[in-house]
């Protein structure tokens, strides 16, 4: 958002209680490989040693804070202290990145300012655009709205989280000219709704209530909302609730097609459900995403139809791409790539079969 370089820190898992010493060591693996394949700096380590011996501010203040080192205090080295020195050569080996493609334009609304509250919408919208096969850039509501073939509203819980009139405009302006945009409701809404969705609001609903549908093979289950009540007035419904009401739609606006889901699915998920979000999950709430960014995915060069590996593209030339694949999930993955027909694959760094878990698979893909 800051359009800033940035660097990681702050993170890791705090305790042995959190994670075992071997899986704290996996999951700094996989924040290297995320980080370098998204563009961060470097990621910086404050405690270099075990400070838990020390009896003086600032290391008396906090018992749980005094095994944050990397190192033990006789100096030998934690599993993650090896496992950033062997994630850093094999990094080393692979150089700099080109910038990697952006598929999509994620706008935050205002309505989730207060104490972080924009993460329970943003953090979701990552996840569920990379699982879909994209990537997505994010800009504030109230900066200017770049091109893009795609853009994404989630959780909009404000009647003004699409900022100034001037720029929802423009954005409205692209859509009709090709662009598509997903709207995901939450309490908020837009201008010109009718118009824009080919859809008419009976009201929200007054008490929570629990919401039902099928969609693409799975069934999904919402408790404790408060739903938006719509109907079709031109849209095409792509599902709906046991009343009627309308849970997922998309409508012709212009050259371009505005998808709406009536469920603000990433602030609930993260709220009530963030379990969704992980390899645990057994249903796709991606789908929605998937859907709706489908003609932006059609031009990507490969995608990974496994839901735990994410893939990044960092164009060389024209006739070449470099291809991160991370594995977030604690287990062995199987990628799944597809591949454009007139493309093919030259490992750089493990395989484009088969990636071991928390680890990273660096490939380029070369044009026939």
């Amino acid at each position: 958002v800051g359009q800033k370089p940035a660097m990681m820190q702050e993170t890791g898992t705090f305790t042995d209680v959190t994670a075992n010493k071997e899986q704290a060591a996996a999951i700094i693996r996989t924040h290297l490989w995320s980080g370098f394949a998204n563009g961060s700096k470097g990621l910086l380590w404050w405690c270099g040693f075990n400070l838990g011996q020390l009896e003086r501010p600032p290391y008396e203040w906090s018992a749980m804070e005094g095994e944050l080192g990397l190192f033990y205090k006789d100096g030998k080295p934690k599993p993650i202290a090896d496992i950033i020195k062997k994630t850093y050569e094999d990094i080393k080996k692979i150089g700099d990145l080109p910038e990697k493609e952006i598929d999509a334009v994620v706008i935050t609304s205002d309505g989730l300012e207060y104490d972080h509250e924009y993460l329970k919408a943003i953090v979701p919208a990552f996840v569920f655009a990379k699982q879909s096969g994209i990537d997505v850039r994010f800009v504030h509501y109230n900066q200017d709205v770049p091109e893009s073939d795609m853009y994404i509203l989630p959780s909009l819980t404000s009647v003004s989280g699409t900022g100034s009139v001037k720029k929802y405009k423009e954005m409205t302006a692209r859509v009709e000219k090709g662009a598509d945009l997903l709207i995901v409701l939450d309490g908020g809404g837009v201008g010109d709704f009718e118009n824009l969705t080919g859809l008419r609001s009976g009201g929200v609903c007054d008490s929570k209530t629990n919401v039902e549908f099928d969609y693409d093979g799975e069934h999904y289950r919402f408790c404790d909302i408060k739903p938006v009540r719509l109907k079709s007035i031109g849209a095409e419904v792509l599902c709906s609730d046991a009343e009627g009401n309308v849970i997922f739609s998309k409508n012709q606006y212009g050259k371009g097609t505005v998808y709406v889901l009536s469920i603000g699915i990433e602030r609930t998920i993260m709220e009530n459900m963030p379990e969704a979000l992980t390899s645990e999950s057994d249903t796709d709430y991606y789908k929605f995403y998937k859907t709706a960014c489908e003609n932006v995915i059609k031009k990507k060069i490969c995608i990974s139809h496994n839901k735990n590996v994410f893939l990044t593209h960092h164009k060389v030339s024209e006739n070449e791409y470099i291809i991160t694949a991370i594995n977030y999930s604690p287990m062995e993955q199987k990628p799944k790539i597809e591949l454009k027909e007139e493309w093919e694959i030259q490992n750089l760094i493990g395989s484009a079969d088969i990636i071991g878990k928390n680890d990273c698979s660096v490939f380029k893909a070369v044009k026939k």
